[in-house]
């Protein structure tokens, strides 16, 4: 039920209730109140959705379960069309495109990090040469035509040389820090993921860092805004 848009599950409610003339009062202006709190209070599709389906589960049990004449007006719907169609809030599946219902599917269930309203981001590994030893994270040896010594036997000797004050010939002991730099951010870590299986070979090694959003009430608005996407339907 809960993947019915507002559309849908008032034309759910008329079909059950087709060719009841009799009214039950109360239901209807149980019906009513519903119905105007959704419009007015509350602010997600999702959560005006629920209040709908409150009312429909309210009529399923009075006509499956205990058997009775189901007594809820017409009225009530003509009530819902018309007061939701004043609605800011998308009422019809069209106006949500796929992705931003994928979008919206994927913050209602991702892991956050422990992090409120996280902001996710894919940060890449550099390495920042030319430290002094002191502030340094490291070493590599690098001749001088910038290639790097990767053989351990040689690295050996090259430290070996070095801690004898010895020459070392074309070869240079270079100390570097590494950090990791901002590439890009999402709104998901999937998206992250999404970025890095279609950017990664341009990046190196990389990373997905949650980063908070405290007081960025921006980001906070479209991500909340998002949240809000009915589920995809298929």
């Amino acid at each position: 039920m809960s993947d019915l848009t507002l559309k849908e599950t008032i034309q759910c409610c008329k079909y059950i209730t087709e060719g009841i003339d009799d009214i039950d009062e109360s239901l209807v202006l149980l019906g009513m109140r519903l119905c105007d709190n959704a419009a007015k209070h509350l602010q997600t599709q999702e959560q005006r959705i629920e209040e709908l389906t409150k009312v429909l589960t309210l009529l399923h049990k009075d006509v499956c379960y205990q058997h009775q004449d189901p007594k809820f007006s017409h009225e009530l719907f003509d009530i819902v069309e018309s007061t939701l169609a004043d609605s800011d809030t998308p009422t019809h599946q069209s106006e949500w495109t796929d992705d931003i219902r994928k979008v919206g599917e994927l913050l209602r269930s991702q892991d956050n990090r422990i992090t409120d309203q996280p902001l996710f981001i894919v940060e890449r590994e550099v390495v920042d040469w030319g430290f002094d030893s002191d502030y340094a994270h490291d070493y590599k040896w690098i001749s001088v035509d910038g290639d790097i010594e990767k053989d351990e036997e040689e690295i050996e000797r090259l430290d070996e040389l070095d801690s004898n004050d010895e020459a070392t010939g074309d070869w240079y002991k270079c100390y570097y820090i590494k950090r990791w730099e901002f590439v890009t951010a999402c709104f998901t870590e999937q998206g992250c993921k999404d970025y890095i299986a279609a950017n990664g070979h341009n990046i190196g090694k990389s990373r997905i860092y949650a980063d908070g959003s405290y007081r960025n009430f921006e980001y906070q608005a479209v991500r909340n805004f998002l949240l809000s996407a009915p589920p995809t339907v298929y």
